[in-house]
């Protein structure tokens, strides 16, 4: 049986990430840079063995040890998910998205009378926030953009990206001891400029009581890249037309070796459905391998999913 818990990452500095228009300010650390994170980390601390062991092959054979989530924008009391708000579509692919974010305590306390408005309306998700938690969302994605203000003249605001992990029980130690091993390494891009230092990891028990998704009951939101099986895409493709909701997304990129140092190749495509979108139908997600040349690389595409209204 997995506990869910949280992560949390303070920044001291704003996260950057590689993006098709190059280096940019990201508002949300996506799952498989975590898994990326978390994977160099095992290596480095418990070995190269005990990695392919505990962690690539339980992946690869379906034994997931743990799931988790992207790293969204977060206050102490709120973790912000993006909503897919299309403003353009072509049947349930989302073409163009505007870029809101709902609480998540509103999505776990959105009850089944307001699921029509819920699924029809997500545009207006973000009025649901109370003026205080806008405020409070808007301060953590101006800092997460590099524009944060400096408080009183000297104290950076401070920013939190907080996620979900289900983990097998006897793991959750070894990831802490892993996040903690590398809270001086830094995340994202341009660290030896000053970007991504981290402040403070955290992994702790959640309280979040999370509906799991009933076999062709729910609705289902996913809270990570998901990169589909075969039986996924053919499940979605017999669905009633308008009955889903998810944007495609290219994945591409280059391949770093154990040490998170680049190799020099170039890693095959892939196609994801991004985080946000809604299924109506169970969706299963896989841990691919794109190595090349014996140099090992993998991406983290599975789907945390929760049941929406």
């Amino acid at each position: 049986m997995k506990v869910l818990s949280e992560i949390s990452i303070e920044l001291k500095s704003p996260l950057r990430l590689q993006s098709r228009d190059g280096l940019s300010a990201a508002t949300s650390l996506p799952a498989d840079r975590l898994f990326s994170f978390i994977a160099i980390g095992w290596n480095r601390l418990f070995g190269s063995d005990s990695l392919l062991e505990k962690v690539i092959s339980p992946f690869l054979s379906k034994k997931e040890p743990w799931i988790h989530s992207d790293l969204f924008p977060a206050s102490e009391s709120e973790i912000f998910i993006p909503a897919l708000v299309p403003s353009s579509s072509r049947g349930d692919l989302i073409g163009s998205v505007e870029n809101h974010y709902l609480p998540l305590n509103s999505i776990l306390s959105c009850s089944d009378k307001a699921a029509p408005q819920f699924q029809k309306n997500l545009v207006s998700t973000i009025s649901l926030l109370k003026a205080s938690r806008e405020q409070d969302l808007k301060k953590h994605l101006s800092h997460a953009a590099g524009l944060c203000q400096s408080q009183n003249g000297s104290k950076e605001q401070e920013l939190f990206f907080k996620g979900l992990i289900r983990a097998n029980p006897e793991y959750l130690p070894l990831i802490e001891r892993v996040l903690d091993f590398m809270q001086s390494e830094g995340i994202g891009g341009y660290r030896s400029s000053g970007a991504g230092e981290i402040a403070k990891i955290e992994l702790r028990e959640s309280s979040l009581k999370l509906p799991e998704p009933e076999q062709n009951t729910n609705k289902r939101m996913i809270l990570s890249a998901c990169c589909p099986s075969p039986e996924s895409i053919e499940r979605i493709k017999a669905s009633p037309a308008g009955s889903n909701q998810y944007r495609l997304r290219k994945s591409s990129g280059w391949i770093y070796d154990k040490n998170g140092q680049p190799s020099g190749l170039q890693k095959a495509a892939t196609y994801y459905f991004e985080t946000g979108s809604i299924f109506s139908v169970a969706v299963e997600g896989q841990l691919i391998d794109l190595s090349r040349e014996q140099h090992p690389c993998f991406r983290y595409g599975i789907p945390f999913t929760i049941a929406v209204p």
